[in-house]
């Protein structure tokens, strides 16, 4: 390579860019070679498609989201009857206030 970057990315760059001009690191294919395989591909059959069905639900599983759906049903029901049916909050403590409190004017000599 000629000149060494510090920065691994630049490093590639370069490689890749001297690969690219160097004719002797990978010579050209024939056309003859290219045009076999492109028609081997097409006369090939059609490979049947790569595809998962849906996973079959187990009883365990349906009994599992059954259970589920159910805890999330309560929960939400539990969260609205707390909204619902609270009593409005005190917007100051139930402790005694200063109309309560009373100073006694007696004052005992020694």
């Amino acid at each position: 390579m000629r000149g060494e970057s510090g920065v691994p990315e630049e490093r590639v760059r370069q490689a890749l860019a001297e690969l690219g001009t160097d004719a002797a690191s990978a010579p050209d294919v024939p056309a003859s070679v290219t045009a076999r395989i492109g028609a081997a591909l097409r006369a090939a059959p059609a490979a049947p498609a790569h595809t998962v069905g849906p996973a079959r639900l187990s009883g365990l599983r349906i009994v599992a989201l059954a259970v589920g759906i159910g805890a999330a049903v309560v929960a939400a029901a539990v969260g609205v009857a707390m909204l619902v049916h609270s009593d409005a909050a005190p917007r100051f403590p139930s402790g005694p206030t200063a109309e309560k409190i009373t100073v006694s004017t007696s004052v005992k000599s020694r």
